[in-house]
């Protein structure tokens, strides 16, 4: 629509000048909502990370009170025929012995997987049920190599991967990635 008049294109500038107000005011208000969207999800990290550092030292109070039958499992899983033939896959507790699917059960661990190391050794890890997401999936292995990340008070991070140090060769990580 073209204005003609003089008073004409004065209100086709002022309906311009008001529909371009509008559009700056919406935009502020999806800024705003970007960053309340932004600091939500922020606390919401934080939360998560306090739930995970809680959730990891529980279980390595967890781990280090049943030492033993860690060890004892982990020794029994790694002369275990069956788990020897499929070492690099993924094991559900479902595949192996009744005694050791039961002892699995008892310690809320569905699946493993045993890994050849560097050294020449295995690698057991425990594909644990004890965390969800955001917390993140938490497994516990046990290190037969004694890499530095197996020495107690070991910390790192790298992205979505936290990695605990318990001594004695065992390990705690957890993968927050959510996918």
């Amino acid at each position: 629509m073209a204005c003609i008049v003089e008073n004409n294109r004065y209100k086709c500038h002022i309906a311009l000048i008001q529909t371009l107000w509008q559009l700056v005011i919406k935009m502020k208000l999806w800024i705003y909502l970007i960053f309340l969207l932004t600091m939500f999800a922020s606390c919401s990290y934080l939360d998560s990370n306090k739930e995970r550092v809680r959730k990891v030292e529980k279980f390595s109070k967890y781990v280090k009170d049943n030492k033993q039958e860690f060890e004892k499992l982990t020794k029994d899983i790694l002369n275990d025929k069956y788990v020897q033939s499929r070492i690099g896959y993924f094991i559900s507790k479902n595949e192996l012995s009744q005694d050791l699917n039961e002892r699995l059960t008892k310690l809320d661990i569905p699946k493993l997987s045993v890994s050849r190391m560097q050294c020449d050794s295995l690698e057991l890890e425990y594909i644990t049920a004890w965390t969800e997401y955001p917390v993140g999936q938490l497994y516990l292995t046990k290190d037969n190599c004694y890499g530095e990340q197996s020495n107690k008070g070991y910390y790192h991070q790298n992205n979505f991967i936290e990695v605990w140090g318990q001594g004695d060769g065992w390990v705690i990580w957890i993968d927050s990635d959510f996918i």
